[in-house]
C-alpha cells in the first residue's frame, strides 16, 4: 500500500513539475473572428502599471486562420502573471491570469465570453467578481455616504464569492482576487473625495463613513501584502495610491483636499510608501509612482535616494532610461527630420533656448493649445535665441505635413517642425522625456540642459511658460 501511495505522489509531482515546466497557452474559435485578423496579448511582467512600457512587458500575436488562434506563452515564473488579450471586433480587451502549463480555450461571442480548459477556474472567477461590481446604479442622487455603503456591499459579496473557491485556486490567484476587491473599494471614496466638488456637509458625512470601514480593510490589506503576491498585481499601486489619500483625509479635520490638484503631494506620498513597505514591493510602488510623475519639478529631490532603493534590475533600467528629464540635467540629443529631410540634432542649438511642443495629428487639446503657443511666439519674436520647436509622432509623412499646412496643431508653417521618421512614439526621444500623452511641452537651457517643466499654456494662458523662457534668458 506504501509503494502504491508513494509512486502516485511521484506521478503527481511530475505531472505538476511538467506543466510548470510548459509553456501556458490560449486558443479560441470565436464566430466573428475573420481569418488574417491578428490578436495580440500583452504579458505583464509585475502587472500592468498606470502606462504600458515596453520593458516590463512582452507581446505576442497570432494570425487568425479558419477563425481560430494559438498564442503560446513560453518563459513563464512559477507565479501568476495578468495580461490584457486584444481581440479584432471585441469591444473592450480581456484582462487574464496566467501560469506555467494553462491550457486555455475561449468561447462566447461579442457580449458574453467564457473560459474552459486548464486554468480556466480562476478567469471565470474573476468575471463573476466583476459581475458584481459592474451591476449599474443610475440614481445620480446618491450621496456619497450612500455610495460609500453600496460599494462595501459589493466588496461583502465579492469577498463572500472569493472565499467559497479558495480552495480552488493557488494563493496567489486568490490574493490577487483580494487585492482587485479591494481596489474596488478605495477607488469610491478617493474620487468622490479628492476630484468632486462637494459641500461641506457632503464631504464630512463621507469621511465619517469612510473611517467605519478602513480598519476592516486595512487588516486585509497587511494580509495581502504578507503572501508576497502584491508586487505582481495591476491594481495594487492604484489601491496603494486611494489608500494614501483616504489616510490624508481621515488624518485631517479640514477641507485641503478639495482644491487637489494632480500631484500636489508627490513628496509625501513617495516618503509615505518608503517607511511603510519594504522589499520587492516598496520597489514595485516607487518605480510606479516616479514614473508617474516624471515631469513634477520635485523628481530631482528624491531621484537619487530612490533609485538607491531600487535593487530590481528592471525597475532601475526603466526609472535611469525614463526618468532622465531633472531639471539642469542634460537633455536627450535627439535625431528628428524635418519637413525637407533635413536631419536636426539638440547639439546644433547650443546657445539657444528651445521651446519642444509634442502633438500628433487627430489630438483635440494639441489644437486647444496652438492659439496660446502663438500669442507666445509672438510675445518672443524679437529674441532670436528662442527658437520654437513642434514634434510629431505621426507615423505617417504626408498626414504630419497636411497637419502643418491645416495652422490647427502648429503656430506656422515657418516654425521648426520635426519628425520622428515614421518611429512615433517608440523614438528614443519620447521614451527619454517618458511621453504620455499630448500636448507636452518641454523647455531646454542655452547649455542643452531641461529647464523646469511648464504649466500647460491652456490653464493660465502661458504665464508660467513666459517665466520660465525669460528666467532660462537670464541665466
Amino acid at each position: 500500500m506504501k509503494k502504491i501511495a508513494l509512486i502516485t505522489l511521484l506521478c503527481l509531482l511530475t505531472t505538476k513539475l511538467f506543466s510548470q515546466q510548459a509553456p501556458a497557452s490560449i486558443s479560441s474559435h470565436l464566430p466573428f473572428l475573420k481569418d488574417l485578423d491578428t490578436v495580440k496579448l500583452l504579458v505583464y511582467k509585475y502587472g500592468r502599471f498606470d502606462y504600458l512600457y515596453s520593458e516590463l512587458q512582452t507581446e505576442q500575436y497570432a494570425i487568425v486562420k479558419n477563425g481560430s488562434f494559438c498564442l503560446k506563452i513560453p518563459g513563464l515564473s512559477n507565479h501568476p502573471y495578468e495580461c490584457a488579450l486584444v481581440i479584432p471586433n471585441l469591444p473592450r480587451e480581456l484582462k487574464v491570469l496566467v501560469e506555467p502549463g494553462d491550457q486555455i480555450e475561449i468561447q462566447g461571442n461579442k457580449i458574453s465570453i467564457k473560459y474552459s480548459g486548464i486554468g480556466s477556474r480562476k478567469l471565470n472567477i474573476r468575471s463573476r467578481i466583476d459581475s458584481i461590481f459592474d451591476v449599474l446604479h443610475y440614481d445620480v442622487n446618491l450621496s456619497l455616504k450612500s455610495r460609500i455603503e453600496l460599494q462595501w456591499s459589493k466588496v461583502k459579496r465579492a469577498e463572500a464569492y472569493l472565499n467559497s473557491k479558495k480552495s480552488l485556486i493557488d494563493k496567489n490567484v486568490y490574493n490577487l482576487n483580494l487585492i482587485y476587491i479591494q481596489n474596488q473599494f478605495f477607488t469610491v471614496p478617493y474620487v468622490f473625495l479628492v476630484y468632486t466638488k462637494l459641500t461641506e456637509s457632503e464631504y464630512y458625512l463621507g469621511r465619517n463613513t469612510l473611517i467605519k470601514y478602513f480598519q476592516p480593510l486595512e487588516n486585509q490589506l497587511n494580509q495581502s501584502i504578507a503572501n508576497g503576491s502584491a508586487v505582481y498585481s495591476s491594481n495594487f499601486f492604484s489601491l496603494i495610491n486611494c489608500k494614501y489619500y483616504s489616510d490624508r483625509i481621515l488624518k485631517r479635520s479640514d477641507f485641503e483636499l478639495q482644491n487637489y490638484q494632480h500631484g500636489g503631494f508627490f513628496k509625501d506620498e513617495y516618503n509615505y510608501i518608503k517607511k511603510r513597505y519594504t522589499g520587492r514591493l516598496r520597489e514595485r510602488l516607487i518605480t510606479e509612482l516616479l514614473l508617474n510623475h516624471s515631469r513634477s519639478n520635485d523628481l530631482g529631490q528624491i531621484y537619487d535616494e530612490a533609485i538607491g532603493l531600487i535593487v530590481n534590475k528592471d525597475f532601475r533600467r526603466i526609472l535611469q532610461e525614463r526618468c532622465s528629464q531633472i531639471p539642469g540635467s542634460p537633455a536627450y540629443n535627439f535625431t528628428l527630420l524635418d519637413t525637407n529631410n533635413i536631419t536636426h540634432h539638440l547639439k546644433d542649438y547650443r546657445g539657444k533656448i528651445l521651446v519642444l511642443d509634442f502633438w500628433f495629428t487627430g489630438c483635440g487639446n494639441c489644437r486647444e493649445l496652438t492659439p496660446k503657443l502663438k500669442i507666445i511666439e509672438e510675445y518672443f519674436k524679437d529674441k532670436s535665441d528662442v527658437i520654437f520647436v513642434s514634434i510629431s509622432s505621426d507615423k505617417n509623412k504626408k498626414m504630419w505635413q497636411n497637419s502643418i499646412g491645416s495652422g490647427l496643431y502648429t503656430t506656422s508653417a515657418s516654425e521648426i517642425n520635426l519628425y520622428t521618421g515614421g518611429k512615433g512614439e517608440k523614438d528614443p526621444f519620447y521614451q527619454k522625456i517618458n511621453f504620455v500623452g499630448a500636448p507636452t511641452l518641454k523647455l531646454i537651457d542655452k547649455n542643452g540642459n531641461w529647464c523646469e517643466n511648464p504649466v500647460d499654456c491652456r490653464q493660465d494662458n502661458g504665464k508660467d511658460l513666459i517665466a520660465k523662457i525669460e528666467k532660462a534668458l537670464k541665466d
